[in-house]
C-alpha cells in the first residue's frame, strides 16, 4: 500500500493559472495567470515564495496567454513563452526584469520551453527544436518533424532529448543534434 499525500502549502493565486514552474532549489514557483474578468484581458507571471506563499514578484508585458515558464540555471533568471508566440526572459533576482523579448513565426510552439544547467534553452518548433544560449542566438537546430501529439523529456545529465511522435520515440544528441537512437513499439509485445 502507498501513504496519502498531504497537502503541505497553498498559495492562493487572484487570477486563473495558465502555466507554471519550480525553481531548481525548490524556493519559488512561477505561475502564468490570466485576469479574465479585467475589460481587456491581462496576462502576467507572478513569482511566489513557497515557504510561505507571499508574492516576490509581478511581471506584465506578454500580449497574450503564457503557456510556458522556466526557471534558469540559478534561478536568477525565468523564461516565459505566449500564444502571442513570444518568448521572454524575466530577471528574477533584481535589476532591470526583462531582459530579452524574442518574435517567432508561425511554426513556433509555445507550449514547450526547458532551461538547462548550462544556460542553453530548448524551445519547440514544427520542424524541430531549437538549442538556444538563452534566447539571443540559436546554437543548435535538431530538425524533425514535430506531432501535435509531440511529447518531450530531456535525460538527467542533459546529453539527450527524447521526442515522441504518434508511434515512436526519438533519442536525439543535444550536443551535436544527431539522431542517437528510434524506439518503436513491438508489435508482438
Amino acid at each position: 500500500s502507498f501513504p496519502h499525500g498531504e497537502k503541505i502549502h497553498e498559495i492562493a493565486c487572484p487570477d486563473r493559472l495558465t502555466a507554471m514552474a519550480v525553481s531548481r532549489d525548490g524556493r519559488f514557483i512561477a505561475c502564468g495567470t490570466e485576469d479574465e474578468d479585467s475589460p481587456s484581458p491581462t496576462n502576467a507571471i507572478r513569482v511566489f515564495r513557497i515557504a510561505d506563499g507571499q508574492q516576490v514578484h509581478k511581471f506584465d508585458s506578454h500580449e497574450n496567454r503564457i503557456v510556458g515558464l522556466a526557471f534558469g540555471p540559478q534561478d536568477e533568471w525565468l523564461i516565459s513563452t505566449s500564444l502571442h508566440r513570444s518568448a521572454r526572459t524575466w530577471n528574477v533576482t533584481g535589476g532591470p526584469s526583462c531582459a530579452t523579448v524574442q518574435k517567432f513565426g508561425e511554426d513556433f510552439n509555445c507550449d514547450f520551453v526547458n532551461a538547462l544547467s548550462d544556460g542553453r534553452v530548448l524551445l519547440l518548433f514544427r520542424d524541430g527544436v531549437e538549442v538556444r544560449d538563452g534566447l539571443r542566438h540559436r546554437l543548435l537546430k535538431i530538425s524533425t518533424r514535430i506531432s501535435p501529439w509531440c511529447r518531450v523529456a530531456v535525460s538527467p545529465d542533459e546529453r539527450h532529448l527524447f521526442l515522441t511522435s504518434e508511434y515512436h520515440v526519438e533519442q536525439w544528441s543535444l550536443e551535436n543534434g544527431s539522431l542517437a537512437r528510434t524506439f518503436r513499439p513491438d508489435s508482438d509485445h
